[in-house]
């Protein structure tokens, strides 16, 4: 095994694969965390027998969910933020970043302001309070370690990362087949020194069979056909990303 995807996948692994404890029946995954995770916790408050498992490159957001960091707490009192009780029970966040290509290290600009609007890409406009060395892999190699054979399938893909959601994409290769609901942000409005992607996804996701079922705004939702005979045991959802 690659030695960057040991190290970040290490608090799932056993003998060298990802394991997940029986009571759990279900997977989403949440790619892009920002500094509260809310998407995990709305999910995990409505389903016990949900593992959601999660990826955030940002040390600042990391840190601020897994040590319950009170100072952001108070600041953004609006926001929703994960049970501390649930990181590294039914919540597993995983310090790096998505995208394609080889397992690597590479500059991760942290924005102010906002600190979800931080990206592998520097930004165009939006203030940098810091840059940092981050560990980058890609789904392919998180699923080819995951236990299908007890899982068969992931409910949901929820992706936010600021420009490289076409790449995390890309970095899952077929494994997109065992996916039945994507939402992602389909254009960043050149907010990032990159082209924007919101021409590919709907083309590229086809392949896969799937379908856009809801837009709005810069959000779009894809459900795989393939896997329609699932719809009616998840309990698909997703807010404002």
């Amino acid at each position: 095994m690659n030695s960057i995807v040991n190290q970040v996948l290490n608090p799932l692994l056993k003998d060298n694969k990802i394991f997940i404890p029986e009571r759990f029946k279900k997977v989403k995954l949440d790619v892009g965390l920002s500094i509260n995770a809310p998407h995990a916790e709305v999910w995990i408050e409505n389903e016990e027998d949900l593992l959601v498992i999660g990826f955030e490159p940002s040390s600042l957001c990391h840190d601020s969910f897994t040590n319950h960091n009170e100072e952001m707490s108070l600041k953004y009192p609006n926001y929703t933020f994960v049970n501390p009780n649930k990181i590294f029970n039914s919540f597993y966040p995983l310090k790096c970043a998505l995208s394609n290509g080889e397992p690597r290290h590479q500059t991760f600009y942290t924005t102010g302001n906002d600190l979800g609007c931080s990206s592998l890409y520097e930004p165009t406009y939006f203030p940098i309070i810091q840059t940092e060395e981050v560990s980058v892999i890609n789904l392919k190699e998180f699923f080819d370690l995951f236990p299908w054979e007890q899982i068969s399938y992931i409910d949901q893909l929820k992706i936010d990362t600021q420009g490289s959601d076409y790449e995390v994409l890309l970095g899952a290769g077929d494994y997109l087949n065992n996916v039945v609901y994507i939402t992602l942000e389909n254009s960043t409005h050149n907010q990032y020194k990159k082209e924007d992607d919101y021409h590919k996804f709907d083309s590229y996701l086809k392949q896969f069979n799937f379908i856009k079922t809801q837009e709005e705004g810069i959000n779009s939702t894809y459900l795989n056909f393939t896997h329609l005979d699932k719809v009616t045991n998840i309990k698909f959802f997703v807010f404002n990303l």
